[in-house]
């Protein structure tokens, strides 16, 4: 009963069973407005999932134990083998040392048998497993680690300034320097646009060490990791409605054009639109492009009725500006840019990545499979003949006809010797 729960546990029909799975559930979210993330949630924050997820690494643990074991094992050589083995012949005896001389006749064929008791045996690639496992291994890694991840990550996102700090998942982190790349000009084709945050970086501090960080690989700060996931304008703001008074340092998420950012100035006024305005239109057929000043930005500011979500009639600022929307005095001061980074605490992510590594490692080994393969030669004398069989991995037509020269050979030997 253990061993057939063992085959089944261990074989590529219970692999294929498990992934079949895996994409059936995924097609039934692809219906939601997250599909991938609710499929995330089902594999490690259901029961059935997680159940299903620790199923296929059991699989492929025992995969890969029983395939090592095949192959590093020894064999028990008797006829039952060699008569299950890919060609063989059996040879009645003609001489008293039979496989002495079958061992003579295969070394000259390139086969170094060695003989021990009533067995002889040549055996190559015992090793040739190792590719499939190191690539299995490395899932399995990956597959843990992702499995710590989802239930030990912590993220948390934040705005730094040059000279600000923030604290972030338990660390304060503090803007030394920053590097924005922002581009003088910017045209937007269409309704909507993506914007390029390449080049950009920051150096940040975090308990008297510095580190420089992009948008790009996250960046190691001690035992956590940090990434630019975003820029947007510092911008001073100050004015009055009534006999209110402010002044305030907004941070505005414009960036890229298209975006519009709503700030509450005070908490009896209706909130304040943010929005850059281009400062020139391109018209060509049916296409509209506009052209954005991103190093002196013009804002198109309005009044949101927070009642209606009605916008007020607009007005055209640029920072250093004084101009009037819906009754209320706005003076805008000089901008700067700001960043927000993403810090992420994972204990599991060093694994993540060497669970890659494997699973490269054994890609590339993959590859020597073509020449690397198990190949056996085996002999056994009874008290009337001589079984000889071989067998190889791969090619196996080529396999039978070197064991039919080497057949041939033979043949001829004892003939000689009779």
């Amino acid at each position: 009963m253990l061993a057939r729960f063992i085959k089944i546990l261990s074989s590529w029909k219970t692999t294929a069973v498990l992934v079949i799975g895996f994409v059936a559930v995924y097609l039934r979210y692809t219906f939601g407005e997250k599909p991938y993330e609710d499929w995330l949630n089902f594999i490690f924050k259901s029961l059935p999932g997680l159940a299903m997820y620790i199923a296929l690494i059991a699989n492929l643990l025992a995969m890969s134990i029983r395939a090592a074991a095949a192959k590093l094992g020894s064999e028990s050589i008797v006829p039952e083998l060699i008569k299950s083995m890919d060609a063989w012949v059996e040879m009645p005896l003609w001489s008293t040392t039979p496989l002495e001389d079958v061992s003579e006749v295969a070394k000259a064929a390139g086969f170094g048998m060695e003989v021990e008791g009533a067995t002889a045996a040549w055996r190559r690639g015992r090793y040739s497993f190792v590719p499939g496992t190191l690539f299995r291994l490395g899932i399995v890694v990956f597959m843990i680690a992702a499995l710590m991840s989802a239930h030990l990550r912590v993220s948390a996102r934040g705005i730094l300034y040059e000279g600000g700090e923030k604290e972030l998942t338990g660390k304060v982190f503090k803007l030394e320097s920053l590097n924005p790349n922002l581009p003088e000009t910017f045209l937007q084709v269409g309704e909507k646009s993506t914007f390029n945050l390449k080049g950009v970086s920051a150096v940040v501090s975090l308990m008297g060490h510095k580190y420089t960080v992009t948008p790009g690989l996250p960046k190691k700060a001690q035992d956590r990791y940090l990434r630019i996931t975003n820029l947007g304008y510092t911008q001073p703001i100050s004015g009055k409605t009534g006999s209110a008074v402010f002044d305030w340092d907004v941070f505005l998420d414009v960036l890229p054009p298209g975006k519009i950012d709503a700030k509450t100035i005070l908490s009896d006024v209706d909130s304040l639109s943010f929005s850059l305005a281009p400062s020139k239109t391109i018209e060509k057929g049916l296409v509209t492009g506009r052209l954005y000043n991103i190093e002196n930005p013009m804002y198109s500011l309005s009044i949101i009725d927070s009642a209606t979500g009605k916008h007020s009639e607009s007005a055209i600022a640029s920072p250093g500006e004084e101009t009037k929307v819906g009754g209320v005095d706005i003076t805008l001061g000089d901008r700067s840019v700001y960043i927000q980074m993403q810090a992420v605490k994972d204990p599991a992510l060093k694994w993540l990545y060497f669970g890659v590594v494997l699973m490269l490692e054994g890609l590339a080994l993959l590859i020597g499979r073509f020449f690397w393969y198990e190949r056996k030669l085996y002999a056994f004398r009874t008290y009337e003949a001589v079984l000889v069989g071989y067998s190889e991995e791969f090619y196996k037509k080529w396999g039978i006809l070197r064991f039919e020269n080497l057949r041939e050979s033979l043949t001829a030997y004892a003939r000689s010797r009779m």
